[in-house]
């Protein structure tokens, strides 16, 4: 399988109760398929309020891409 180098960002709103301790899934779909899941761990800093938060990552090759999806993982989830 072919995977590709793809860069997103992340901003989280700069509202009351914005941003989440958790973990987020990436999913790209495209013309040819979608790719596997690429989860984000949670880490200091990350999705707070306001934040801004690039990230480089590989993916299968999905052809041109048409969407993200992007998951919040709460942490009461985690290890299911």
């Amino acid at each position: 399988f072919l995977v590709i180098p793809y860069e997103t960002t992340i901003y989280t709103g700069d509202v009351e109760n914005a941003g989440c301790d958790c973990d987020v899934s990436l999913k790209l779909f495209g013309t040819t398929g979608s790719s596997s899941e690429h989860v984000i761990p949670k880490d200091e800093g990350l999705f707070e309020r306001g934040a801004i938060n690039p990230f480089r990552f590989e993916l299968d090759d999905v052809g041109k891409p048409i969407k993200l999806r992007v998951k919040i993982i709460p942490q009461h989830k985690k290890g299911r």
